[in-house]
């Protein structure tokens, strides 16, 4: 059963179609650029997307909002806050929707750290 999003939740911009944000739930960064996991309007929750930051141009109050909401958590949680690693981040957020990740794949991903630990 294929899913088909009405335009009801579309924006036309330029000509074309954008879709509308529901929901900001995590950000990460790859390659000197921002990425956000993004959870569009009409679509379920197994269709999350990382966006980059300038693909989501149209939605700066969402993304406000988001960035705000992550500085007051950073700041209440100061004393247990801890940067997690990027595998462990990936796999609470598939974890807490209940989305399947290939676990293998994740785990034996190698690292910059891997390769220089080796040389060594």
């Amino acid at each position: 059963m294929s899913e088909t999003p009405t335009y009801s939740s579309a924006v036309l911009v330029d000509n074309h179609h954008e879709w509308k944000v529901n929901k900001i739930l995590n950000n990460k960064a790859c390659y000197c650029k921002r990425y956000y996991l993004v959870k569009w309007k009409e679509f379920s929750i197994e269709k999350l997307m990382w966006e980059s930051e300038k693909n989501l141009k149209n939605t700066q109050e969402t993304l406000k909002n988001y960035l705000k909401k992550r500085q007051n958590y950073k700041k209440t949680n100061k004393s247990t806050y801890r940067k997690k690693d990027k595998y462990k981040q990936d796999l609470e957020v598939a974890d807490m929707f209940d989305i399947t990740t290939d676990r293998t794949i994740m785990e034996n991903t190698i690292t910059e750290k891997d390769i220089t630990d080796k040389k060594v």
